[in-house]
């Protein structure tokens, strides 16, 4: 893109055009990035289209542009992401919040009732576990994570939200024993659960930006937060490998009537469902919820 003296709008359209090779919302990424540039919100660029950039302003924002060109997340760029209505840092320490993780959110808000110690096993940013403390005042929580990074995102992220004082991070691998047998009222997880062949055919903005670790199991975590291309991917991951240690985990530690929930794949239901089916007499309404797009996304049972 050419650095010259230009306006809001001819910024945008330029942008746009310039990212639509790498990503299906050029236009929003435009925005986002230049917002983030100028320290405005959207709205502004809407309201003065034909202001000019100066000089400083087009140099911040051209080398955002260069970066999203070359696949780097917008989250990773401006260092945040909204999720549930709240804003949370993330940098390349974290997995950066999805929307269809607000249904693992919204099914465990809707499952446990009266004040609950949650844990969130395998926390990254803490999205889960701040936003269930700061949507329900009287819950408790415990953000477990093997990477040391993160738990700093995500420790800050509760600080950020005002539940700090009724959160507490642990570093720590949740496939190995870790809380009292009968301790917890809610375990949420949003585990690694993408599989090496999978993870082979994910987008670029994914697979060479955000933790490997984070995203198949059993990598191991990467103290920089950049364990993609770092370690490799073993090519025996199936993806359900920590799908299941949380549910013998949840055996174990979860209250009789307490719930699980995890995230998984959308292909996995059948597979998921038959974790639960071998622990036979443990589990209560156990069932597999749907995304806005129809997709298995969900799974959540309750302690028998």
């Amino acid at each position: 893109m050419p650095k010259q003296q230009i306006t809001i709008r001819r910024f945008l359209r330029e942008a746009a055009q310039y990212l639509r090779p790498v990503t299906d919302t050029p236009e929003l990424d435009a925005q986002c990035l230049l917002s983030w540039a100028l320290g405005r919100d959207r709205t502004y660029l809407a309201a003065w289209p034909e202001r000019v950039l100066d000089a400083s302003e087009q140099e911040r924002a051209h080398a955002l542009v260069a970066r999203r060109r070359k696949s780097e997340p917008v989250a990773y760029l401006v260092g945040s992401r909204e999720f549930y209505g709240r804003d949370f840092e993330v940098n390349r320490a974290v997995l950066i919040p999805r929307p269809e993780t607000e249904l693992l959110v919204e099914t465990v808000l809707n499952a446990a009732a009266g004040a609950c110690r949650a844990a969130d096993l395998g926390t990254g940013s803490g999205c889960i576990l701040v936003t269930l403390l700061a949507e329900r005042p009287d819950w408790t929580g415990i953000g477990a994570d093997i990477s040391a990074p993160a738990l700093a995102v995500a420790m800050r992220n509760a600080r950020a939200h005002g539940v700090a004082h009724r959160a507490c991070f642990m570093r720590a691998d949740f496939t190995t024993p870790l809380f009292r047998p009968c301790s917890l009222d809610v375990i949420v997880s949003n585990p690694p659960y993408v599989s090496a062949r999978e993870y082979a055919r994910l987008m670029p903005d994914v697979r060479e930006y955000e933790p490997a670790g984070a995203l198949v199991p059993g990598l191991p975590a990467s103290e920089n937060g950049r364990s993609a291309g770092e370690g490799g991917v073993s090519p025996a991951a199936t993806g359900l490998e920590h799908l299941a240690a949380v549910e013998r985990l949840a055996r174990v530690c979860l209250k009789p009537g307490g719930v699980l929930s995890m995230e998984m794949g959308c292909g996995q239901g059948a597979d998921v469902l038959g974790l639960f089916a071998r622990s036979s007499g443990c589990w209560d309404g156990v069932r597999v919820m749907r995304d806005l797009a129809g997709l298995e996304r969900v799974v959540v049972a309750t302690r028998l």
